[in-house]
């Protein structure tokens, strides 16, 4: 993958060549590279490796608005997304939400969101075998009851360029790190709803650098934990009973909340938020505040 300045060229030059042909016209290059390794009883299982130059355009002309997407390979491709992009506005109705932002309104924000691990291009595979080994190892050696389903290392870099008809171009570098492990273990517990059958869970986490990543030691207890504590289930009676949703479910709630919080979701009227602002809309210890650069 080339370095951020390299992406925004392209795109810079794609958008001066193509926006005569719209009256507007935006462009997102999200080149991106992830490596994977997998391991299973002390073994390499599997390593991935992918890299790929997704591109989306949207164009606008006379009141109606399309978009396409491909993977970036070079300009005469882009070229032909751009024909059959013309193609389509052709054919659609005109869009009453759709309005060309104004040039001051575009621009880049005066903040540092820091999401970028300088470590990233100096992480081999070699090392990621060795991070993936270890944490079996040490989820192994916690508890004798427990056996491997697999552990795995990741580590993904990509970008984010935008550019407009106005000739404003730039973008930002991202990239996430993350480890896991499945373990699996026997339920031998008398009255158990999982008698004679293997339970199976674990534990992972991700995040934007590497340093910041929960150790091998911790991930290894909590992926222990979770599948001891599954055997012994006993399958309840039927009724109305409270739900108690884990994180790694209940984020799924605030994502759904995210995205009624889109500008454009709002703007079309196609949110539950839709005219909702300073209206109560869940519990009293709920608040959601929207402050998009606020670090």
């Amino acid at each position: 993958m080339k370095d951020k300045k390299f992406y925004i060229d392209i795109a810079y030059r794609l958008v001066k060549k193509f926006s005569p042909k719209f009256d507007y016209l935006k462009i997102y290059l999200t080149p991106m590279q992830e490596t994977e390794v997998n391991i299973l009883n002390g073994g390499i299982e599997n390593v991935n490796f992918s890299e790929s130059i997704p591109i989306s355009i949207v164009g606008a002309k006379n009141g109606k608005t399309a978009s396409v997407s491909g993977n970036f390979i070079n300009e005469s491709k882009v070229e032909s997304l751009i024909n059959y992009l013309t193609n389509l506005i052709d054919i659609v109705e005109k869009d009453p939400y759709f309005v060309i932002p104004e040039r001051e309104l575009i621009g880049k924000a005066d903040a540092n969101i820091d999401t970028f691990d300088v470590n990233f291009f100096g992480k081999t595979v070699e090392d990621m075998v060795y991070e993936a080994k270890n944490l079996e190892n040490v989820a192994l050696s916690l508890n004798s009851d427990v056996k491997s389903a697999g552990s795995f290392y990741s580590a993904y870099a990509g970008l984010t360029i935008f550019a407009n008809s106005y000739l404003f171009a730039d973008g930002f570098e991202h990239t996430y790190f993350g480890k896991g492990i499945v373990l699996l273990s026997e339920d031998r517990i008398e009255g158990s709803s999982n008698v004679g059958r293997k339970v199976r869970d674990g534990w992972w986490d991700y995040a934007v650098k590497e340093d910041l990543v929960e150790d091998s030691e911790n991930i290894s207890k909590k992926a222990v934990e979770r599948v001891l504590s599954k055997k012994g289930a006993k399958k309840p009676e039927t009724g109305i009973l409270p739900v108690v949703f884990e994180k790694t479910v209940a984020r799924g709630f605030f994502s759904s909340l995210a995205s009624a919080l889109t500008g454009s979701n709002l703007y079309r009227k196609e949110s539950f938020l839709t005219d909702k602002l300073n209206s109560k809309i869940a519990v009293d210890f709920l608040t959601v505040v929207k402050a998009c650069f606020q670090f």
